[in-house]
This record gives C-alpha cells, structure tokens and sequence, in this order.
C-alpha cells in the first residue's frame, strides 16, 4: 500500500460514514454526555424558573441561570441557586412554610429526573457511574472534567465492549472450527 495516500484514505473513509465500529461507539458515547449535560441545564434552568415564579420571589432570572450552570456542570448541586430566595422568603416576607415548600420543590426533580437524564447516554453504564465520573473530572481536570469525566468513562466501557465482542467472536470461531473437523480427527485431538 502507498503510505502517502493513508491520510487522504483515511479522511476519506471518515466523509463517507466508514469509521470502525470502537469510533462510532466513542462517537455516540461522546454525544450522549453533550446531550445529557444540554438536557440538565434546560430543565434546571426552566424548573427554576418555574418555582421563582410560582412563589413570587423578586430574583428570578440569575438564580435560573446559575442552577442551569450547576445542572450542565454539577459543581454543586441545582437546587443551591434556589436559597437566596429561600432566605428572601423566610427573613425578608416572613414567610417561612413557603420557604421549606419552596425548597423542596426545589429539591424534588434531583432523585428522579437526573437519574432520567443521565440513564441515557448511552455506554456510560449506570447513571451513578456517570456521576461519579462527573464529580472525578471535575476533581482530576478542573471545571473541564464536568465533560471529560463522562467522556474517559465513556471510552473505557466502549473499549471493554470492543474487546469483550472480539473475544466472543474468537470463541464462536474456535467452536465452529472444531465441530467442523472430522470425528477422526476430533479422536486423534484427545
């Protein structure tokens, strides 16, 4: 083969869709993660929103966008945009069972619709791993690790299942060889 062509090959076949099956696995792995960490800054944001504005609380729009921050990028959890206007609630307006009703409603959504979103990327494994490669980038890689976490994470099970499907089809090969071989020779094996 001509070593000069290999990269022109090889961008080519990346054009025309023919990339091997452990780069479309890291590929979609890859996706999910952007995907996931868009889908929990949209709702954390918008549930935000939603609950400032239910319970008439005048700062609405910065506690938004920083629960979307934290739902894209988990430094801390969602729900800790929502407390200034706990307290707003609670030692301003003197209202304190709007304030627990409204942080609780603020902590609601967190058991159900994380697990929800990040089940969904897909070869990430359980959400709780996911998780927890979150919170090891984010320790590892700084604020960068929110999305490298994920990815590494994402990788190494695309690798365990590459290399799982290729020792699978390895045996299936070797049993098929060997039923196929001859009776006499299967007795001259033992």
């Amino acid at each position: 083969r001509d070593l000069h062509s290999f990269p022109t090959r090889r961008s080519s076949d990346l054009e025309a869709g023919r990339t091997s099956g452990f780069a479309r696995a890291v590929e979609e792995a890859v996706n999910g993660v952007f995907a996931a960490s868009f889908k929990m800054a949209a709702f954390y944001g918008m549930w935000t929103w939603l609950i400032h504005t239910l319970f008439q609380v005048n700062i609405v729009f910065l506690p938004s966008m920083f629960a979307a921050l934290f739902g894209a990028i988990p430094i801390v959890a969602p729900y800790v945009a929502a407390l200034p206007a706990v307290l707003e609630l609670w030692l301003i307006q003197g209202q304190w069972p709007m304030a627990l009703a409204m942080f609780l409603a603020q902590m609601a959504p967190m058991s159900m619709v994380d697990t929800q979103i990040y089940s969904e990327i897909k070869g990430g494994g359980h959400p709780y791993l996911t998780g927890l490669a979150i919170a090891g980038g984010i320790f590892y890689f700084g604020m960068q690790g929110a999305i490298w976490g994920p990815v590494i994470l994402c990788c190494v099970f695309v690798a365990v299942k590459v290399g799982s499907s290729f020792m699978r089809d390895e045996v299936a090969a070797e049993t098929a060889q060997s039923q196929s071989r001859p009776t006499s020779e299967k007795s001259k094996a033992q």
